[in-house]
């Protein structure tokens, strides 16, 4: 097959243009979703509302049992890029979420990564069987994973009955990794969709500002303590930029590949929403890929660039200093015990430290969960580790991280994964990923987009996708090896 069937990813339906049953289908499918998100942020589960529920996902199913497997790849791109993934917090829930996040000591429920998930892999594996595709290694992971995750509950016994089931039912997100590594020849098809869907995001998030500026939507709704941008339609600032550094990327390769210098517009449009979110690593990131594309493809306003910089850097920086943003930025920081002032807090040097010493503890917190998964959104549920073979009190002392009481993450999702997934599952996830990953050379757009995911996790675990690394770096592999390896 070459290409993707429109027929694919929509309904046989008579009578209609491939393009209309095409936004027909689309459109189906999210407001069945949507309608599943209402039942669970604000009802309280009752039994009429759990067979409503259970009746919208059987009509999910039958409406996937109509797709190929490159309908359900795409399907997932769909949901993964547009599918709002604002939380629920505890102070607007109703019983049955307020019960739960109250259990598990959290203050946000997430419906897209604790049922929209779990619908589309089920989705999938009726769509795997229905075209013969081998998915026997998918659920002797499950097993895995369930077998150890008992293990540990056994020798800590941290979490109530009720809620292990609860916390398996979301753990089970990592098998997204295995599905889009299976169908990598899929994915890298949809470089085109991938496109149109972040510019559409991002376009989204542009028009939002422009309501909030407007006054027409409250600044409640779409900023954050820090008065840093999180959108309605996201409800992280640091989730925000993530995507707007990806529309950055997506500028970047439309004016320097495909030589469309309309897309400057869209670049100018992806920055200024990062610098609305306060949030500094995704920045530093999309001006490092601006240098990369002007060395590799401009290197005259490479050098005018640079030397402008270096000029007025003096200057720059003092306005940072000045701004509202560093003053913030300086009170949050003292909350958590860092004091500094300068260039060095200016380039994060500091919170640099500060993340290394959440990480070392959650390195020896793994150690106290002897290597075994701990379970998704657990990190506030789990004991404080009683191991210290990474983390140095005398190289940190100046930063008080109390596990018992802190929900906070390990700000990297690198080490967030080995935490919950354990040793074996993690490993096995990145093997399976090199095995599949040797199919492919790796074009030039591969290569960066790799170095800004690596770079960007180690120091940050949101977006809190345990298969967001996966997927938008299996887009980009387009240049495939003969078609006999291919096969195999």
């Amino acid at each position: 097959m070459s290409g993707i069937s429109i027929s694919d990813t929509v309904l046989n339906t008579k009578g209609k243009t491939n393009f209309s049953i095409l936004i027909s289908k689309k459109i189906i499918y999210f407001l069945i979703l949507f309608s599943i998100n209402y039942i669970f942020y604000f009802t309280d589960l009752s039994t009429p509302y759990i067979l409503i529920s259970l009746f919208l996902f059987i009509v999910l199913m039958i409406l996937s049992s109509n797709m190929t497997v490159d309908g359900i790849i795409e399907l997932w791109l769909w949901l993964m890029v547009l599918y709002p993934k604002r939380n629920i917090g505890i102070e607007h829930s109703e019983s049955f979420i307020e019960s739960y996040l109250l259990e598990t000591n959290t203050v946000n429920f997430s419906f897209f990564l604790t049922v929209v998930v779990p619908m589309y892999i089920a989705s999938y594996l009726i769509v795997a069987l229905r075209n013969n595709r081998t998915i026997s290694h998918i659920f002797l992971l499950i097993f895995l994973f369930i077998f150890q995750l008992l293990l540990l509950d056994f020798f800590k016994n941290n979490i109530k009955n009720d809620y292990l089931i609860t916390t398996i039912f979301i753990s089970l997100q990592f098998l997204i990794v295995i599905i889009i590594n299976d169908n990598l020849i899929s994915l890298s098809k949809l470089k085109s969709v991938f496109y149109k869907l972040i510019i559409l995001l991002n376009s989204i998030f542009f028009v939002e500002l422009i309501l909030v500026f407007l006054n027409i939507i409250g600044p409640t709704n779409s900023l954050d303590f820090r008065e840093g941008y999180r959108s309605i339609y996201i409800g992280f600032a640091t989730e925000v930029g993530f995507w707007s550094m990806l529309g950055t990327f997506v500028a970047l390769q439309k004016i320097f590949i495909d030589k469309k210098l309309k897309y400057l517009l869209f670049l100018i449009i992806t920055i200024f929403i990062q610098f609305t979110t306060f949030d500094r690593g995704n920045l530093y990131l999309s001006f490092f890929l601006i240098l990369i594309y002007l060395f590799f493809y401009r290197k005259d306003i490479f050098i005018i660039f640079s030397a402008f910089f270096a000029l007025f850097s003096t200057y720059f920086f003092n306005l940072l200093l000045s701004s509202k943003l560093f003053k913030i930025k300086m009170i949050l920081d003292s909350t958590k015990g860092i004091y500094a002032d300068g260039l060095f807090e200016i380039l994060g040097l500091n919170s640099l430290i500060y993340r290394l010493d959440v990480q070392t503890r959650y390195l020896d917190r793994i150690l106290d969960n002897i290597l075994l998964p701990s379970g998704f959104f657990t990190n506030s549920i789990r004991k404080n580790s009683n191991f210290s073979f990474f983390f140095d009190v005398d190289n940190f002392s100046k930063y008080y991280i109390d596990f018992d009481s802190e929900t906070q993450e390990s700000h990297s999702l690198f080490i967030q994964l080995f935490f919950e997934l354990g040793l074996i599952i993690f490993l096995i996830l990145i093997f399976y990923s090199i095995y599949r990953l040797r199919k492919f050379i790796m074009p030039f757009e591969s290569k960066i987009i790799f170095l800004i995911l690596v770079l960007f996790f180690s120091f940050q675990s949101l977006p809190r996708y345990s298969f967001i690394f996966v997927t938008i770096y299996g887009v980009f592999l387009l240049s495939k090896k003969s078609n006999s390896l291919i096969n195999k």
